[in-house]
């Protein structure tokens, strides 16, 4: 091996111990990423940040530089950035795997001093030079695109001095001749090459070196792969340089517009329920960093612009102000991070495709927020007593404890007057003192304290005794609910009056509705229930039916305070009993049963005179009237039936 080939040969292993030298992969996700067809930049398919570098290095009297260049399918050329000095980082570009047509690499070599340069010694890496990795970028010299009848690679330029050495590694290099033969003429074998020979004063060399994409199908570009050309000046003084380039895809929406553009709101984390969603700002490019060129000292980083292009393993910052601002009044927050000036995470960095649209209302940058306060609103009875921590569920401090309402770094600001109906306000405020001080404050939340009355319904009714003096106390009455249990139980007023209050009605009443059955209680001893239904006992016939009662509560014009409506049959709660000395006989049928008020027709009599009167008034109040005791004769054909017509009760039923 020659002192040139050993040189490389350390040449390569020094390189390949620069970092990522072969490969630099960062994973990435490429979620919804499509095909930028529409977004195909007609004048580059190179992108190369905000820092662009264009100048050559000098060493001594020689100036060299090595570069890319790619054709596009608007026909221009865009070079990449050029070689950078041993001791910084590579120069660093971007080929559009979409939008480039052709890439080279470009080697050139000057003489910018007054004196031959006779000893010059320049090794040069091709990027087909590194192992490549699954996935990651093969680029191999392009024959087709060399010619041909050529002996070996012809320069740019016209010097003369130069001779070209051709290496399959970077151990050896040979006369194109020779290498021709050791490989059969394969291009795609060239790894390296070495340039000896003279520089005249003010003369250039220049070598461009078509390449080809040979897995451009295979490519994996969720990862961040950098090929590159290595360049070592052995003479006329030691220097080495690099450039590196990736390739990436555009990130863009369906219709190939840049996510940069979108109006979609910011993500919460899953654990954020929907109200916390709708509250996350919509995005603005200025919250936004771009890095397409990603690296340690973040020399790409720059403000994002709506018209700006994100590639495929990029980065973009979210700057989480607004975010920080927009949750906060709904005791939210985002995560903490105790070296930021107010304990709480600053911003978020995201591969650039997570800001590919999800919905034609969110966008993909998803932020992880947790809930620092929860307090609820409640309704208090006037008079009530309350304090604070009785709508404070709990308040989380940055490792997730508890932290006491009474803390220093909590603060509750309050008008409720239980002494007063109205709605009032209580905000929660968590303010950790290590960040705020008296001032800002991390997390609120604000609930109502809701200061009522409450509403009662008195359901009155009234019994009658029939042939008898009605007694105070006489007559009992029980009120159940729907569910069949007691609610309660009264007896009448001398004047046959009686009245149930149900428990009290509150603001959380409001809206419903109760129903409440009434029956007056028969009691113990009473005889077996007649055909009609009554139950008799010490010469008095009770009124077994049933009464239904309905309590609707509403609002009053506040909203705050419960009112309460009694729904009842048009006649009310109504109940008849009746006194006498005969056990009454079953009411006659109801085709027989006169209509209410009505005297029998005088066309029944046996004999064409008057029939017989009735001996009871109508009683009020809606009752189906008393017929007399006596015998009436019904004419039926020729002859003379005798029916007995018992006393029938006036009884109320529900009416529908």
């Amino acid at each position: 091996m020659s002192s040139t080939g050993r040189r490389l040969a350390a040449l390569a292993r020094s390189w390949a111990a620069r970092a990522g030298i072969a490969a630099i992969t960062v994973l990435t996700c490429l979620l919804g990423v499509s095909t930028p067809a529409a977004m195909a930049d007609p004048t580059t398919a190179i992108y190369t940040g905000t820092d662009t570098t264009t100048a050559a290095l000098t060493d001594g009297s020689l100036t060299h530089t090595t570069y890319f260049t790619a054709s596009n399918r608007g026909g221009g050329i865009a070079e990449s950035n050029r070689s950078a000095a041993a001791g910084s980082s590579p120069a660093l570009s971007i080929v559009d795997i979409d939008e480039f047509v052709d890439l080279n690499a470009v080697v050139e070599l000057s003489n910018t001093g007054d004196e031959p340069i006779d000893d010059l010694d320049v090794a040069v890496a091709l990027p087909s030079s590194y192992p490549a990795e699954t996935g990651a970028p093969r680029l191999l010299v392009d024959a087709a695109r060399l010619g041909t009848g050529k002996d070996g690679l012809s320069p740019d330029s016209d010097t003369t001095g130069v001779e070209i050495a051709y290496g399959s590694s970077t151990e050896s290099f040979s006369p194109y001749d020779e290498w021709s033969a050791s490989t059969g003429g394969d291009w795609s074998a060239l790894q390296a090459l070495e340039f000896t020979g003279t520089l005249s004063p003010g003369e250039t060399f220049t070598l461009t070196i078509p390449l080809s994409l040979a897995n451009q199908d295979e490519l994996d570009l969720t990862r961040v792969s950098w090929v590159g050309i290595d360049e070592r000046v052995l003479s006329p003084a030691g220097a080495d340089a690099s450039t590196r380039i990736r390739f990436a895809r555009r990130v863009t929406d369906a219709e190939g517009t840049s996510p940069l553009t979108s109006t979609g709101q910011y993500r919460a984390s899953s654990n954020a329920p929907d109200a916390i969603q709708s509250l996350m700002p919509t995005m603005q490019a200025s919250d936004l960093t771009v890095s397409n060129i990603a690296t340690d000292d973040a020399s790409d980083a720059h403000a994002a612009s709506a018209d700006d292009r994100l590639f495929t393993g990029g980065t973009v910052s979210l700057d989480l102000a607004r975010v920080k601002s927009a949750i906060r009044d709904a005791g939210w927050q985002v995560e903490p991070d105790e070296s930021t000036s107010d304990g709480l995470a600053a911003s978020y960095t995201y591969a650039s495709d997570v800001l590919h649209f999800t919905d034609a209302t969110s966008n993909g940058a998803t932020v992880q927020v947790r809930q620092v306060i929860s307090a609820v609103s409640s309704t208090v009875p006037l008079g009530a007593s309350w304090s604070p921590a009785d709508n404070l569920g709990w308040i989380h401090d940055h490792a997730g404890s508890d932290v006491g309402v009474d803390s220093s770094d909590v603060r509750v600001e309050t008008n409720v007057d239980t002494a007063t109906p109205g709605v009032y306000q209580a905000t929660y405020y968590y303010a950790p003192r290590a960040y705020y001080g008296s001032g800002g404050y991390e997390a609120a939340v604000t609930v109502e304290v809701a200061v009522t009355a409450s509403a009662s319904a008195t359901i009155t009714g009234t019994t009658t005794l029939e042939g008898g003096e009605l007694q105070e106390g006489q007559f009992t009455f029980q009120m159940t609910d729907a569910s069949g249990d007691l609610v309660a139980t009264t007896t009448n007023l001398a004047d046959g009056s009686f009245a149930f209050t149900p428990p009290q009605f509150d603001h959380d009443s409001i809206g419903s509705s109760t129903e409440y059955t009434i029956v007056e209680v028969v009691p113990d001893g009473a005889g077996d229930a007649g055909d009609d239904g009554t139950v008799t006992r010490d010469q008095i016939t009770y009124d077994t039916h049933t009464e239904h009662v309905e309590v609707r509560v509403s609002a009053d014009e506040s909203g705050t305070n419960p009112v309460a409506t009694i729904i009842t049959d048009p006649d009310g709660v109504v109940f008849s009993n009746i006194q006498g000395s005969d056990t009454p006989s079953p009411s006659p049928s109801a085709s027989s049963a006169p209509s209410p008020g009505a005297s029998p027709d005088p066309d029944a009599s046996a004999s064409g005179g008057p029939a017989a009167e009735s001996t009871q008034e109508e009683p009020s109040g809606g009752t189906i009237p008393l017929i007399s005791a006596e015998s009436s004769a019904l004419v039926m054909g020729a002859g003379v039936v005798m029916v007995t017509v018992g006393t029938a009760m006036g009884l109320h039923g529900k009416r529908h």
